[in-house]
C-alpha cells in the first residue's frame, strides 16, 4: 500500500507496512478492553439473531411485531478504522493519523479508564505501522514548463 505525504514544495512516496496478525490481535484487544455494552429495546417486524455484538437478547412476539430487548457491545470507531487499514484502504491511515480522529473517538466513552486505554492503542496501532520512503518529489518537477513567447517588436 502506498502513502503520499504532501509538505510544502515536496511530494513524498512512502510504500506502508504492517504486521496484519498483530494488528487483529491488537483488534481484538481493543474490543475486549474498550467497547461499551449498551442496552436497548426496540420493535421489529424483522427477527433480530444473536451475534457477537448482541448479549442477553429477549424477544416478545406482539402480533405481527417482535419486541426485543438485549444488550449490545459498541465498538470503538478505531476498530472500524482497522478494518478498513486490513482491507488495504489507505484513507483510514489518515484518519488513524488524525488526531482529532482520536479525540472524538475517545470523548464518545463514558468510562475513563476505557477512555485512557483507547488512547494508548490508538498509539499502539500506529507503532504497528511502518512507513518506507520511496520516493520524494520537488513540485516544481512535477509542473509543465511553459514556452516563453517572445514579444514582437
Amino acid at each position: 500500500m502506498y502513502y503520499f505525504k504532501y509538505d510544502d514544495l515536496v511530494i513524498y512516496k512512502y510504500i506502508v507496512n504492517f504486521d496484519k496478525n498483530r494488528m487483529l490481535s491488537l483488534r481484538s484487544n481493543i474490543i475486549n478492553n474498550c467497547s461499551e455494552l449498551v442496552h436497548r429495546e426496540v420493535n421489529s417486524d424483522i427477527e433480530i439473531n444473536s451475534s457477537m455484538r448482541i448479549r442477553n437478547l429477549k424477544q416478545n412476539k406482539i402480533g405481527d411485531m417482535y419486541h426485543y430487548s438485549y444488550d449490545e457491545y459498541v465498538y470503538p470507531h478505531l476498530v472500524s478504522l482497522i478494518d478498513m487499514l486490513l482491507k488495504n484502504d489507505i484513507t483510514s491511515l489518515e484518519r488513524i493519523l488524525d488526531l482529532n480522529t482520536k479525540k472524538n473517538d475517545v470523548n464518545k466513552i463514558q468510562d475513563e479508564g476505557k477512555k485512557n486505554k483507547l488512547m494508548i492503542y490508538y498509539d499502539r496501532v500506529i507503532d504497528i505501522i511502518s512507513f518506507d520512503l520511496m520516493d520524494k518529489i520537488n513540485f516544481e518537477t512535477t509542473r509543465p514548463k511553459t514556452k516563453r513567447r517572445l514579444k514582437r517588436a
